[in-house]
């Protein structure tokens, strides 16, 4: 499984420079945990409709290469995180089963 990790207030140049990291790894049959840490308190409070969307906006965009939703935007502490996965490996699995 690798890693990526987003910030509230990202730009529109860092979270594409992210999912191309992200699409690499679901070609390469890894899953992608993405991760989204509020960093100051207010961020909390502030951000966070916003980095929901952010998050989401991440996920349709693997989705579109080939990745499902594995589990869905969870709010633990101060990190929001999900995870995506490749949809080979779930199809394989499924047919061995």
């Amino acid at each position: 499984m690798k890693e990526v990790r987003l910030a509230p207030n990202i730009g529109t140049h860092d979270l594409a420079f992210k999912q191309r990291h992200a699409i690499n790894f679901l070609k390469e049959g890894a899953s992608v945990k993405i991760t989204l840490q509020f960093k100051r308190g207010r961020d909390f409070y502030v951000y966070q409709d916003k980095a929901k969307a952010c998050i989401n906006q991440f996920i349709k965009t693997l989705e579109e290469y080939g990745g499902y939703l594995k589990k869905p935007v969870k709010l633990l502490g101060r990190r929001m995180s999900a995870i995506v996965a490749p949809e080979k490996t779930t199809r394989q699995s499924n047919k061995n089963a």
